[in-house]
């Protein structure tokens, strides 16, 4: 199996569902896409090629730990979605054979960030 782990710098951010009618009014939108464009960086600078190919045969496998700045934040089940969604940028259910998991909400005020690794 093989395995590939980066990190998102930054404030983790959680998924927003987004209406067609509201991407450009919900400045959640435009937040949540510039986070995205953050993830996808980060998994690129590591070798990740976007999005990443899984299939039944060759399911791939997520898991996400969330460094939250303080108590108010997303759910770490929501950044987990965030991440995948980056990975997966269309709408093609090209994420239908992943798998995986994410931590308890952690703490560290001076470098909050997300540890995400992929395994093939």
């Amino acid at each position: 199996m093989t395995a590939v782990s980066f990190t998102v710098l930054g404030d983790p951010k959680g998924h927003v569902a987004v209406t067609q009618r509201s991407k450009w009014r919900d400045p959640r939108a435009k937040d949540i896409a510039a986070y995205k464009e953050t993830v996808r960086k980060s998994a690129m600078a590591e070798g990740v090629r976007i999005p990443p190919t899984s299939s039944k045969c060759h399911p791939i496998l997520i898991n996400t730990r969330a460094y939250f700045r303080d108590g108010r934040h997303s759910d770490p089940e929501s950044v987990h979605r965030a991440v995948k969604d980056a990975l997966w940028p269309h709408k093609n259910g090209g994420d239908k054979y992943t798998g995986g998991g994410y931590d308890f909400p952690l703490y560290d005020p001076e470098r909050p960030r997300v540890e995400v690794e992929i395994r093939w």
